[in-house]
């Protein structure tokens, strides 16, 4: 919740970022793992017993017009106090690595417009954006899209 809260103070209403819980995030994430996604999977970045980040991904993508061929960065978050670190970094390239078996042509996420952070994150590792747009008109979100590298 951390995360949330430092990465979207001002794009998200107040009232949102408090109503968030602990509680329906675990038993979101809960079910999601257990669920066992046969091309899904989700990365943990640790340090000693502490996570300080993780990245989902859904594979293939769930955006009907990628084709089977895009997997989708579904979240990656790092514990504000990592950030800058290399962890956000270290958990989107080891994902790249995990999907770098000649099926996937490009990878897809989603941020929202107005968050330059993540935005220039994601710029660096090769993502642009497609043009798409989703969410409330308020605080959209864009798609960004990379090519991956043929093996």
């Amino acid at each position: 919740m951390r995360t949330w809260h430092a990465a979207y103070r001002g794009l998200v209403s107040g009232d949102d970022l408090e109503g968030l819980s602990v509680e329906r995030r675990a038993e979101f994430w809960t079910e999601l793992l257990a669920a066992g996604d046969a091309a899904g999977f989700t990365l943990v970045a640790e340090d000693g017993d502490e996570v300080v980040g993780f990245c989902a991904v859904a594979a293939p993508a769930r955006d009907e017009d990628l084709g089977p061929r895009a997997y989708e960065l579904a979240a990656i978050y790092v514990d504000p106090g990592r950030w800058r670190s290399g962890v956000g970094t270290s958990l989107l390239d080891a994902a790249v690595r995990r999907l770098d078996d000649g099926h996937w042509d490009e990878a897809a996420l989603w941020v929202f417009r107005d968050n330059p952070r993540a935005q220039s994150f994601y710029a660096k590792h090769g993502f642009a954006p497609d043009g798409a747009l989703r969410g409330d008109p308020d605080v959209p979100e864009v798609r960004l899209r990379r090519s991956l590298p043929r093996a």
